[in-house]
Parts: structure tokens; sequence; C-alpha cells
């Protein structure tokens, strides 16, 4: 039982060390592309711009894979630097 809430611990813990390393934010619409909502994670960004979660999630997910041409909603990695 404790090998299995170490485990889970060290897991929690690399999510988390991963989550650190993207920044979510709502941006302009015109060519500039600037900030209006930086966020740590997508529900954090859901909450300050009053839109759902999955809201947020799809719309970067259909930007990605081609199928919508804009989103303002990006995922930007950070650098550890």
């Amino acid at each position: 039982m404790r090998d299995n809430i170490v485990l889970m611990s060290l897991l929690e813990k690399k999510v988390m060390e991963e989550a650190d390393m993207f920044l979510w934010l709502m941006i302009t619409t015109d060519k500039y592309e600037l900030p209006l909502i930086v966020a740590d994670s997508p529900k954090e960004l859901a909450k300050l711009a009053g839109v759902s979660y999955q809201n947020i999630k799809t719309s970067i997910y259909l930007k990605n894979k081609g199928k919508i041409t804009y989103s303002k909603y990006v995922k930007v990695e950070v650098d550890d630097d």
C-alpha cells in the first residue's frame, strides 16, 4: 500500500512539473495576437475568460488539427531558462 502511495506521489509530481512548462493565453483577434489573459492552466483560463474548460481545449485542438484557421486561445511552451 505504501509503495502505491509513493508511486502516485511521484506521478503527481511529474504531472505538476510538466504542467508548469506551459502557459495558456487568450489573445487578441488582430494580426498582433497580443495576450489578453494569461493563466497557468486551461481551467484557470476558462474561469478568467468566463467560458468553459471544454471550449478552450476544443478550440486549441481544432486549430492544431487544421480544422479551424484561428483560435483566440493558445497554449505556449515556457523554457526553463
